[in-house]
C-alpha cells in the first residue's frame, strides 16, 4: 500500500506502524479559492492591515504576537482557539474561511507564515496560499520553505525574533520592494503549480503507476 505524508518528520512514525511505500507530498493552495480577489475601494480600506497572521492559537504563537504588539507592530490575528490566550482582544479573534480569508490576506501588507509546533511542521498550507493570493509572505526559515521560494526574492524568511521584527519594519517602509517580492512569489506558485489540484494529480498518477508495476 502507498501512504502519502505532508510532513517528512512523520515518515519514521509511519514506518514504525508498518508502512512500506511512503511518499512525501507537498502542501499547496486551492486554485478555486486562493487567487487575487477583485476588491472595491471600501473593501480595501476596511480589510487592510500592516501585519496579518491567520492560524490556530498556540502558546508560542501568542508569545510572538505579544512581543510584536509590545514593540509597536500593528498586527491583526485570526484563527481558532485564541480565546485561550491572554491577549486583550482574544474574544474578538475569529477564524476566516473561503472568500473572507482570501480578501483579508489580499489586503495585508505582510502575511506571517508561522509553523504549528505541536504538529512538528516544517511548512504549512499558508506558505503556498499567501503568495498565490498575491500577498507578501514572511515565514519561518526551514529547508522546506526555502525549496519553495528564493529567500529575499520571492518571499522573506526569519530564523529568530529580531530578524522577524527587523524585516517587518523594513518592508512596511519599502512598498515597491515588498510588492515586487509578492509578485515574484505569485509567479513562482503559478509556474511550478503549487496547487492542491496538481498535488492530487501527482498522487493519482503514483497510485496508477503502482498498479502497472
Amino acid at each position: 500500500n502507498t501512504v502519502f505524508s505532508f510532513n517528512p518528520l512523520n515518515i519514521p512514525i509511519l514506518e514504525n506502524y508498518g508502512a512500506k511505500n511512503i511518499i512525501r507530498i507537498l502542501f499547496g493552495f486551492n486554485k478555486n479559492i486562493h487567487f487575487p480577489p477583485v476588491l472595491n475601494k471600501n473593501e480595501e480600506k476596511s480589510l487592510e492591515s500592516d501585519v496579518l497572521f491567520i492560524g490556530q492559537w498556540s502558546k508560542d504563537r501568542e508569545n510572538l504576537v505579544k512581543r510584536l504588539i509590545k514593540d509597536g507592530i500593528n498586527i491583526q490575528v485570526y484563527g481558532h482557539e485564541w480565546n485561550k490566550s491572554n491577549l486583550p482582544f482574544r474574544n474578538e479573534i475569529k477564524p476566516l474561511y473561503g472568500e473572507d480569508y482570501t480578501k483579508k490576506v489580499a489586503c495585508a501588507k505582510i502575511c506571517l507564515g508561522l509553523l504549528y509546533k505541536a504538529n512538528k511542521d516544517v511548512t504549512t498550507t499558508r506558505i503556498c496560499e499567501i503568495p498565490a493570493i498575491g500577498s507578501f509572505l514572511l515565514a519561518e526559515r526551514t529547508e522546506e520553505n526555502l525549496r519553495l521560494y528564493k529567500d529575499g526574492l520571492e518571499a522573506e524568511f526569519f530564523s529568530n525574533f529580531k530578524e522577524l521584527e527587523d524585516k517587518i519594519k523594513y518592508y512596511l517602509k519599502n512598498d515597491d520592494e515588498r510588492k515586487n517580492i509578492a509578485l515574484a512569489g505569485k509567479k513562482r506558485c503559478m509556474e511550478y503549480d503549487y496547487s492542491f489540484q496538481a498535488r492530487i494529480k501527482e498522487m493519482l498518477q503514483t497510485i496508477m503507476n503502482s498498479f502497472n508495476e
